[in-house]
């Protein structure tokens, strides 16, 4: 995944029809790996379909508080440009929801 600052956002989307932007924390260690290992597999992946990134939340907030996201990590995803979806982790939904196979479904259309 790309490290993403707020001035690389609008061409990061722009290079491919789909993307995909991690938000993480360095405070929040606790879903991170599970997180980090589906969006780097799904990355290897759909890399020729679309662009994955990561943002820092604690470097850049403005730009976190500008996504509909809960908490984090959490991943935007983007169409054309456009926000789409946006998925936060939680306790339940570690184990089946950040899987390959669940990220790489935003892409499938």
């Amino acid at each position: 995944m790309r490290l993403l600052t707020v001035a690389d956002i609008a061409l990061f989307l722009a290079e491919k029809a789909a993307a995909a932007i991690h938000f993480d924390a360095n405070w929040d260690a606790r879903y991170r790996a599970v997180t980090r290992t589906a969006m780097a597999d799904a990355e290897h992946l759909l890399a020729d379909r679309a662009n994955f990134g990561e943002v820092g939340c604690d470097n850049y907030p403005e730009l976190a508080k500008s996504i509909p996201i809960l908490n984090v990590p959490s991943v935007a995803y983007y169409r054309d440009g456009k926000l789409v979806g946006a998925l936060s982790a939680r306790p339940r939904m570690c184990d089946s929801t950040w899987s390959v196979s669940s990220v790489a479904t935003r892409f499938s259309n």
